[in-house]
């Protein structure tokens, strides 16, 4: 049985209430979620025989929004996905999140949580969207719908530009992130509407940070290059995305990365 659990997501709600399934219960529970999808089945089999044991999967019927989680600090030794029920894209949201963790059995590297890194805020969603790059081809193959592929959102409108050009902490990085954002969920997801504030209000951007054209088609560029697929030569091919950005270089050696490993448990080994 699974076991009742609590989720603090602040005022009004403050506490809600979902269900986790650890050892056992997390491959029956995935295939019944996805039991009208034979290819997706096979994907969660897939993921379960791989991290085996610390695979662990909490669903929330309040919640709309799903996460995978690694070595969060509620759950430190344990790969985490989170599972919003109050949606109707649950079987593409359960999908999306076993692509994230299927990349950890190609070789790819993901943030460990629960560790407080630097720029954490840049490095944690950058890394998140190069993801999808590698998730969107892997994803269409599942037959899943092509827009439910990434969490809808609302429209970036005039205030929202505006508030967020006037704020002293607001950088060239965070508005190259969000730029990079809006665009992939135009081109991932095929809804322009993410993306729209930038025809009329991309000069408001340039205004505040000179330069910041050149540096969006860097990324472009570094994207088109493909050289990120190559789980062997990510960190180098990663680092110049994070350069571009102007962040600074990491190095997958330390705490805040982790290799993974097949081991005879089919346990998971985190570089330490």
């Amino acid at each position: 049985m699974p076991t009742e659990i609590e989720w603090y997501v602040g005022h009004p709600k403050f506490f809600i209430k979902g269900q986790l399934y650890e050892r056992e219960e997390v491959l029956p529970k995935m295939q019944e979620i996805l039991r009208l999808n034979p290819l997706c089945i096979a994907l969660a089999e897939e993921v379960h025989s791989f991290l085996g044991n610390v695979l662990i999967l909490s669903t929330w019927q309040e919640q709309d929004e799903s996460t995978l989680v690694t070595y969060g600090s509620k759950y430190p030794e344990n790969i985490h996905i989170t599972l919003g029920l109050n949606s109707d894209r649950i079987v593409e949201s359960l999908s999306h999140e076993l692509l994230h963790a299927q990349l950890l059995k190609q070789g790819f590297p993901r943030l460990d949580a629960k560790v407080a890194i630097p720029y954490e805020d840049f490095y944690f969603p950058l890394l998140n969207m190069v993801q999808h790059e590698l998730m969107i081809f892997p994803y269409q193959e599942l037959g899943l719908n092509p827009l439910a592929f990434l969490a809808p959102k609302q429209p970036v409108d005039e205030r929202i530009i505006l508030n967020h050009l006037s704020r002293d902490e607001v950088t060239t990085i965070a508005s190259l992130i969000q730029w990079y954002g809006d665009m992939q969920y135009q081109n991932l997801a095929g809804d322009a509407t993410q993306s729209a504030w930038l025809e009329d209000h991309w000069w408001r951007v340039e205004q505040r940070f000179p330069g910041i054209t050149n540096k969006a088609n860097e990324v472009v560029d570094w994207i088109d290059r493909g050289e990120y697929q190559d789980p062997t030569t990510f960190e180098t091919t990663f680092n110049e995305l994070v350069s571009i950005m102007g962040l600074p270089p990491i190095d997958m050696g330390k705490d805040f990365w982790f290799d993974v490993v097949r081991g005879p448990s089919g346990a998971v080994r985190r570089w330490r």
